[in-house]
């Protein structure tokens, strides 16, 4: 197996996590479920394998929606989805696999018309009870939803934070209304950041008080172990796993995006808490261990002199949700040592 940064492996080459997905598939037995991670720690992998192998009394459809700018593109992406599927698809109804073409041609051919987009909760609802009415009674629809942050954030810009506020408040309703629906939605843009953003708008429902969050781990030890032996083809040292972050941290190419944390902080946070995080990163870049708040603050100061005590507490808990930064006795640190040399190659 070879190093492939960003692209997507097949099921068989993808290594480790069966604990994980165990433990996911646990959490869709009861309740739908928020995984968030940085890019690179592998949820969409976590999501094709889970996809792949299943799970006796579900079914799932994987859908990336980083590319989805409107919830009538949604829907349809709903209806595609269902459709290039049915091959695989276990315990569909007879009745429903004959005519479900039929359907879809039909309910594509009326999302496609003007009046959609003013119609599209009873669009939207009707895609939701089509794919459960198609599968027997004891079996749960899971709808894996990747980059589902990116989708709001793109949903914002073009329909306005009034229709992004109103598709999570559907969406709540859904996962009230039918209980054989369920959702693992991920992002590397934590949802909180676009909670945040359309708390601004107005929004002061909460949409995600039914969902379990969750931060996906990076590889266990003795799965990264595992990877690497399998890149080398003998046992891994502890001297490979040094020379693979280097290696990784400082390529000119960044062939893993780590540069995405800076970007991703830059477009998403507002601005004057994007001055504050990077200020803030590039002091914890400067050091070799953990800082306290009180270091913290003056090394902030230095490049910010007006920063303020509380709003760097804020932001340092906007970097914690987005698993930039860790908390600990001994103070604030990078949470993954690779994004720290990165950022000391890049802006030290």
């Amino acid at each position: 197996m070879g190093i492939n940064p960003g692209g997507q492996l097949d099921v068989e080459e993808i290594v480790g996590r069966e604990q994980e997905i165990e433990r996911y598939w646990s959490v869709l037995e009861r309740q739908s479920l928020v995984l968030n991670a940085e890019r690179r720690i592998g949820k969409t992998s976590i999501l094709h394998k889970m996809g792949a192998r299943g799970r006796d009394g579900f079914h799932s459809y994987y859908q990336e929606l980083e590319r989805v700018h409107s919830i009538t593109e949604l829907i349809s992406q709903i209806y595609r989805t269902v459709s290039a599927d049915l091959p695989r698809a276990k315990r569909f109804k007879a009745s429903a696999i004959k005519g479900w073409l039929a359907l879809s041609a039909a309910r594509l051919e009326k999302l496609a018309v003007p009046s959609a987009g003013d119609a599209w909760k009873l669009l939207f609802e009707d895609a939701v009870k089509d794919v459960l009415d198609a599968f027997e009674e004891d079996i749960r629809v899971v709808f894996l939803w990747d980059e589902f942050p990116l989708m709001l954030y793109n949903l914002r810009r073009r329909e306005g934070a009034d229709r992004a506020i109103q598709l999570l408040d559907t969406l709540r309703y859904l996962r009230a209304t039918y209980p054989r629906l369920r959702f693992l939605f991920t992002g590397s843009i934590g949802l909180h950041l676009a909670l945040k953003s359309l708390r601004a708008e107005g929004n002061a429902n909460s949409p995600f008080n039914d969902v379990q969050i969750e931060l996906a781990p990076p590889l266990s030890v003795s799965d990264t172990a595992a990877l690497i032996a399998n890149q080398l083809g003998r046992p891994a040292r502890a001297a490979d796993v040094d020379a693979a972050l280097e290696a990784v941290a400082t390529s000119s190419s960044d062939p893993a995006h780590i540069g995405y944390t800076q970007h991703r902080i830059e477009t998403y946070y507002a601005a004057e808490d994007a001055r504050v995080a990077l200020a803030i990163l590039d002091a914890l870049a400067s050091d070799d261990g953990p800082l306290s708040l009180e270091r913290l603050l003056n090394l902030v100061r230095h490049k910010n002199a007006s920063a303020d005590e509380q709003h760097v507490k804020s932001v340092c808990e906007l970097l914690r949700q987005d698993q930039c930064i860790t908390k600990s006795r001994e103070g604030f640190a990078f949470t993954w040592p690779i994004v720290k040399r990165w950022w000391r190659d890049r802006r030290l």
